[in-house]
């Protein structure tokens, strides 16, 4: 069970990316518009867009804070930067029960996975329990709404929709705030340089 308490906030670990990134995940987004019926998908937000290393939940302290930023710092410091790209269009959980659509990654997945283990290690030595399914790398598109609207649509799983690769350079830890009109807003709370 993580540890949490009912006034602190919702965070979670995550690795943020570079603009031109951005850009091809909304031209991939806008390909993807056009094969699927209106109003199927609740497409992410350019803003949304980032790798999650660990959701840690809700009710975060400031004292949890404080020694979350550190433990980012620690492992920042630690780990050199490293290169992913984006791959191919797939989806959560199969094609005939799409909830999630996403990108791909490829690159130095090694490096990626080493970090998002040494993540889960020192959560766990914090309280915080890891998941129990394996992680998948991946960069969310959009949420699905309307199943029908999206099975009964030609998309091109499999299939690189726009290529981007960048270097990992930082590890962040965000805030998330739930809203009903405009869906989760990420503040940043701490970045560190990785290999700083």
């Amino acid at each position: 069970m993580n540890p949490k308490n009912k006034a602190g906030i919702r965070a979670f670990i995550a690795l943020n990316l570079p603009q031109h990134v951005r850009q091809a995940l909304i031209n991939t987004q806008n390909q993807l518009k056009h094969k699927v019926d209106r109003g199927s998908v609740r497409w992410a937000a350019e803003k949304g867009f980032h790798l999650t290393l660990f959701f840690l939940g809700d009710g975060i302290s400031p004292a949890q804070i404080e020694k979350l930023c550190q433990l980012i710092d620690d492992l920042a410091n630690n780990t050199r930067p490293f290169t992913l790209a984006l791959e191919n269009l797939g989806c959560f959980p199969n094609i005939r029960r799409p909830k999630v659509l996403w990108t791909g990654l490829q690159g130095e997945l090694d490096a990626l996975l080493s970090l998002k283990k040494q993540v889960d290690h020192h959560l766990l030595d914090l309280g915080w329990q890891g998941e129990k399914r394996p992680y998948h790398p991946h960069l969310t598109l959009g949420r699905v709404k309307d199943q029908m609207g999206v099975v009964n649509s030609d998309l091109p799983y499999g299939q690189t929709l726009a290529e981007a690769d960048w270097t990992v350079n930082s590890l962040t830890l965000y805030r998330s705030q739930l809203n009903r009109k405009r869906g989760a807003i990420y503040t940043k709370i701490h970045t560190s340089l990785l290999g700083n």
